[in-house]
């Protein structure tokens, strides 16, 4: 709490200066914002334990993420291509940057101590992916810093055995002293995944005086693939010093953050999210192969999240963007007993330059 208590006043003494440094002008080109980037995202259901509001270890138990920039406005030409064909927009009137991303995701049903098909709960199954992320922004700096920011990712790995989360999972419990997973021979059957995601994210109210401010932010965006097909959208108030570019997000609600120079900000947020879901592997089966065994679970088609996390930023700490998330969803699916209840999970985020 002491170093926490540090870096916020820290960043409120400096908050005055970062802000006279913005101006108008055209910013890709700047040798600042063109340093490597490493994100590293993890997600996990015991935070929510640890706040004794939840148990863990049941639906969404855990997800990984690594996103690496390599490069900054000069993605692949194919990628430039089609991002145009995609948004319409000239790829030469954007910022753009590029990355490479690599994670894994795990679901597995309430009772994990039970070795037996759950046929009222939903399928054990992991995913084990890597994939491209392109994020763009206007080219004007006064744009960009209204938070105005397009994100397409692209993933292929695998599910089932192949994605190592029973491997995963049991390594972590034995570590931890947690109990042993016992259903894992029930999970999805291995098969080949491909994902896409879409989102937009745009400020549309700002203001801020001396020290703090506000703004209020919107975004709306879709998953297209084997595994995950739904449209989202939401909105998300932030309340801190110098606030700028979008928001951050979770692992299943991109984007996750903007790729942009650090500054030296801390921030509280609260977000509301809507997901129109037509279909989730995890809970409906696989799209190209037969279910591992009789499931009586449907997925909802309306699922709400909540999320409320306070965000720090640093130009000069060697971890320049710390964020910590609380996410409460609503249920995911649908029983003969009764729909599933809330899930709670909490989203970590670092930032590091390498």
């Amino acid at each position: 709490m002491r170093l926490l208590s540090i870096m916020l006043v820290s960043l409120a003494s400096q908050a005055m200066p970062a802000l006279a440094e913005q101006s108008s002008s055209t910013d890709c080109q700047n040798p600042a914002l063109a340093k490597r980037e490493l994100h590293l995202v993890f997600e996990n259901d015991v935070f929510a334990e640890k706040l004794g509001l939840s148990k863990s270890d049941r639906w969404y138990t855990n997800g990984v993420k690594a996103i690496a920039k390599i490069n900054h406005d000069e993605p692949p030409w194919w990628y430039s291509k089609s991002w145009e064909k995609l948004t319409q927009k000239d790829a030469n009137q954007a910022c753009m940057e590029f990355g490479i991303t690599f994670g894994q995701m795990m679901y597995t049903p309430m009772d994990i101590k039970q070795s037996a098909p759950q046929i009222n709960d939903r399928f054990w199954g992991g995913w084990l992916y890597v994939g491209t992320l392109l994020q763009s922004r206007p080219r004007l700096r006064d744009a960009a810093a209204r938070g105005d920011l397009e994100t397409f990712e692209l993933d292929v790995g695998v599910v089932g055995p192949l994605s190592l989360a029973q491997q995963s999972q049991k390594t972590v419990h034995a570590l931890i002293g947690a109990p042993t997973p016992a259903g894992w021979h029930n999970q999805l059957k291995s098969e080949l995944a491909i994902q896409t995601t879409y989102s937009r994210a745009f400020t549309f109210k700002q203001a801020h005086n001396n020290l703090l401010g506000f703004d209020l932010a919107a975004h709306y965006g879709f998953g297209l693939g084997t595994l995950f097909n739904y449209a989202n959208a939401g909105a998300t108030i932030r309340i801190g010093n110098n606030l700028s570019g979008a928001p951050v997000g979770t692992i299943e609600n991109p984007s996750l953050m903007a790729f942009e120079q650090p500054a030296n900000r801390a921030y509280v947020l609260a977000r509301v999210d809507a997901k129109a879901s037509l279909h989730n592997t995890f809970i409906d089966g696989s799209l190209l192969r037969q279910a591992p065994h009789a499931s009586n679970v449907r997925s909802k088609h309306l699922v709400l999240q909540a999320t409320v996390g306070l965000v720090i930023e640093s130009k000069s700490l060697a971890v320049h963007r710390f964020a910590f998330l609380f996410n409460r969803r609503s249920a995911e699916f649908n029983t003969p007993p009764g729909a599933a209840s809330l899930q709670n999970f909490g989203t970590m985020l670092l930032e590091v330059d390498f």
